[in-house]
């Protein structure tokens, strides 16, 4: 026997709550579609990057000091390009498919939030460094 299937004989009550919100990531990521689920995603990851400066020289450290601040920049720039491109194809649709646009407006805008709120201080302080 497996020992995912042990598990859940074990603990029904974990592999039940782990396989609700497994489905309800994956009814999430269908109603905003799995590009916008995949940028969103990527910039929550970016997220903790703002805040780690000092790290040795390897391959994460270039991704971590050189790529996730342009990355950042870049969502921070096109995702209020990707709410209005949401209600302008949003127009035309039925109520269903409104909520759904509804729904990938609502998530980009709480993660636009969080870039600013994580990456603000980091362009502040860049800013700080080239106009003094």
């Amino acid at each position: 026997m497996c020992s995912i299937c042990i598990m859940a004989t074990k603990s029904n009550g974990l592999f039940r709550t782990l396989l609700y919100w497994s489905w309800r990531l994956g009814d999430f990521c269908r109603r905003i579609g799995w590009l916008r689920a995949g940028m969103l995603a990527l910039s929550i990851l970016s997220l903790p990057c703002a805040f780690i400066r000092e790290v040795e020289s390897t391959f994460w450290s270039v991704l971590i000091v050189h790529t996730a601040p342009g990355f950042a920049f870049l969502m921070i720039w096109s995702i209020p390009f990707d709410v209005v491109l949401a209600k302008v194809f949003m127009a035309d649709k039925s109520e269903a498919e409104q909520a759904d646009y509804r729904l990938a407006i609502k998530a980009d805008w709480v993660v636009w939030a969080a870039m600013v709120l994580a990456w603000g201080w980091f362009l502040a302080s860049v800013l700080e460094q080239r106009l003094s």
